[in-house]
């Protein structure tokens, strides 16, 4: 198992490190020293009662073959028996660290303390001890460092050298920096670099450390805090010796299965993206788990450092700082606290996946304030409980704005409210996301209509529970859930809020949208004169077909529009002509008439592509398109299936009798439960109403 732990730089002092050449040579800028020096600095302004620290430092232990047989050659074989303590001395002086990760930092810090070693006024005449650092490439780097004052960028070994010329542009930049401070300034920042920097040690242990670097750094796959967490949790070497071993390996052994099959659970792309978006970078997803108990500080840690947890590895040391604020309690009782909040974070999950209401509302909140602008914080109503996590917040010196909406609602979720009090929560917070489109009759403009994707996509969510409900209800089938909504398909694709009926007719240029336009109404028509009249116009032997186009195409418009119930202009921007699609299939159609997006629509969920063909003057079925079949939403389904009109379904348009029976639907499924939702007699000042 790997070691980890906390390393002041005092604590290097006396160890030989070795850069081998598999990495490159130190390339530090100047605006990078600079930038260390004055983090460093801001962090002795701020009297922190922590620690600064630096990027981890991963090395493996190796002993050089020279110095060992060197000194095996020197021992007469009479001797060998005796000399066990002379071969621990001497193997632990030939003892070097093999750098993996973070040669940078430790070639810099080196740097900077012989910068300021050289000064007396600053050392006061105490005499501090040094590491040695060795590159593989460079023979005579440690002599060239350990005199690295007396060297200058011009000379002879600096100008055929580029990692000592950066190494002197560096100790120049270092020497310039403190210029500007008096001896009583630097005296305090030597003495906070040797005792309060400090470097995450990750000692590697039985791994190729070439394959270890390349995964740091070639892969751009750094350490996460959550690896550096599971070797504090699961390292022999983090305990006392006086702790009871076989304990705590039996809790290690069951923490390292348990831990296996989060990350296992967690990296089901059906479960990662029910709770988060897909912008998570890091390769390991319990972290996510470990942020939160940090963000809540559900250790209760009385003193948190805001600027160390805003880290990357900030995690990691909220972690580090339980374990060393608690020595006194025994080992087995800090494994256990710890990983019962990762356990129980894992458990609330679970649930709510497995939950039909809270899979689809809990899912719906997450997405909706990923996706619009709907303010979550300031839809929580001031209860108690809220009061309770604005104070454990001020512990950490956050704000409700600083976490996210799944960190407020586990926090609810673990304050020992019952499931339908924390449902009725989740309801009047859902209900307020829709307060800018909570009126159905409401008009919107092409700039504002995705005001109504958040009732859009509450009536997907609500028409799957209450079809769930009914056939759980029936005892039919001896099964749970067995339909959610697909968020993990939803969140792959960006979503536009589209016209069901066209807001503008789209202009046809060539000859073969023409034919496909006229093929789509003929396939749809019932009625004979009409259609005879198309026939004879797709007839690929009427050359007078561009001559005629315009004028049936101006008679079935026209007809349309003269159809009783057919949607004019300003009824076009409701609700009730709305629907969910995605951003590619909408563009694909653009402003087609109902039977091509409906055509469209149908190929999209079959996967199979319905092309005009010229040639055939048909559609015909193109099974080997890449990447045709995209996720359509069950209610867009239904509305271009006409689902939501049973008798007398008519399908060359989107007739107002089909918008009626749309927005009805709308109004009955959501209305019951989300109060706020008023159909176009509903009284305004009801709206804000809430269960």
């Amino acid at each position: 198992m790997n070691h980890i732990e906390l390393k002041p730089v005092i604590d290097l002092l006396g160890l030989n490190f070795y850069i081998p050449d598999y990495q490159r040579g130190y390339r530090w800028t100047e605006r990078q020293v600079k930038y260390l020096l004055e983090d460093i600095k801001d962090f002795i302004e701020k009297k922190a009662d922590s620690f600064y620290c630096l990027q981890p430092l991963a090395v493996m232990e190796t002993i050089p073959n020279g110095e060992l047989n060197k000194f095996i050659d020197k021992l007469p074989k009479e001797a060998i028996l005796h000399a066990l303590e002379t071969t621990k001395k001497v193997l632990s002086e030939s003892t070097q660290w093999e750098v993996i990760d973070g040669q940078q930092r430790l070639t810099t810090i080196k740097i900077i303390l012989t910068c300021l070693y050289h000064d007396k006024d600053i050392t006061e005449n105490k005499t501090f001890g040094h590491y040695s650092i060795d590159y593989a490439t460079r023979s005579d780097s440690t002599i060239f460092l350990d005199n690295i004052l007396e060297k200058d960028v011009s000379g002879k070994e600096t100008s055929e050298n580029i990692d000592f010329y950066h190494m002197v542009k560096v100790k120049e930049t270092v020497l310039n920096w403190f210029n500007k401070y008096d001896s009583k300034f630097k005296r305090t920042f030597l003495d906070v670099l040797l005792n309060e920097v400090k470097f995450i040690w990750y000692e590697i242990n039985n791994e190729d450390p070439i394959q270890v670097f390349t995964r740091l750094n070639i892969g751009k796959i750094s350490l996460t805090s959550s690896e550096l967490i599971k070797a504090l949790l699961l390292n022999r070497s983090n305990f006392e010796q006086n702790d009871d071993y076989s304990k705590i390996r039996m809790q290690q052994s069951e923490i390292a299965g348990q831990w296996d099959n989060i990350e296992y659970t967690l990296q089901n792309e059906e479960f990662w993206l029910f709770i988060h978006d897909k912008s998570w970078k890091n390769p390991t997803r319990i972290d996510y788990i470990f942020n939160i108990i940090v963000k809540l500080n559900l250790l209760n840690i009385t003193k948190i450092d805001k600027g160390m947890l805003d880290d990357r590895y900030g995690s990691y040391y909220y972690f580090d700082s339980y374990f060393r604020t608690n020595k006194s309690m025994s080992l087995s009782s800090v494994l256990k606290t710890c990983w019962k909040e990762v356990l129980q974070i894992y458990d609330a999950f679970k649930e709510w996946n497995s939950d039909l209401l809270l899979y689809h509302y809990i899912g719906y909140i997450i997405d909706i304030v990923e996706e619009t602008d709907f303010d979550f914080n300031n839809s929580l109503q001031t209860t108690e409980l809220l009061n309770k996590l604005l104070t454990e917040l001020e512990k950490n010196n956050l704000e409700v704005k600083d976490v996210s909406p799944v960190e407020v609602l586990y926090y609810l979720w673990k304050s020992s409210l019952s499931k339908k009090e924390f449902v009725k929560i989740i309801i009047n917070i859902i209900d307020n996301s829709l307060s800018k489109c909570k009126n159905l009759d409401k008009q919107y403009t092409l700039s504002n209509k995705r005001e109504c994707m958040p009732i859009l996509l509450l009536h997907n969510l609500q028409t799957i529970i209450n079809q769930n409900q009914k056939i759980m209800d029936s005892q039919k089938y001896a099964l749970p859930i067995f339909y959610k909504f697909p968020f993990h398909l939803y969140k792959r694709e960006s979503w536009d809020v589209e016209h069901i009926d066209s807001n503008t007719t789209n202009e046809l240029k060539k000859v073969d949208q023409k034919r496909e336009w006229l093929l789509s109404v003929r396939q749809e028509s019932n009625q004979d004169e009409l259609n005879t009249e198309i026939d004879d116009l797709l007839d690929p032997e009427n050359e007078e077909f561009e001559l005629e186009f315009d004028n049936i195409r101006e008679k079935i418009l026209g007809e349309m529009e003269r159809v009783e119930g057919y949607l004019n202009p300003e009824e076009k921007n409701k609700i009730w002509n709305f629907t969910l699609l995605d951003y590619g299939t909408n563009r694909s159609y653009g402003n087609s008439i109902f039977p091509t997006k409906r055509r469209k629509i149908i190929s999209k969920t079959k996967g199979i592509s319905y092309e005009y063909s010229n040639k055939e003057n048909k559609f015909v079925e193109n099974e080997n398109k890449d990447g045709f079949i995209a996720f359509v939403p069950i209610v867009t389904q239904h509305v271009f299936d006409k689902d939501f009109t049973l008798i007398g379904v008519k399908r060359l348009a989107w007739y107002k009798e089909d918008a009626t029976n749309y927005i009805k639907d709308i109004y009955n499924t959501l209305n019951p439960i989300f109060k706020s939702v008023c159909n176009t007699s509903c009284n305004e000042e009801k709206n804000d109403e809430h269960i």
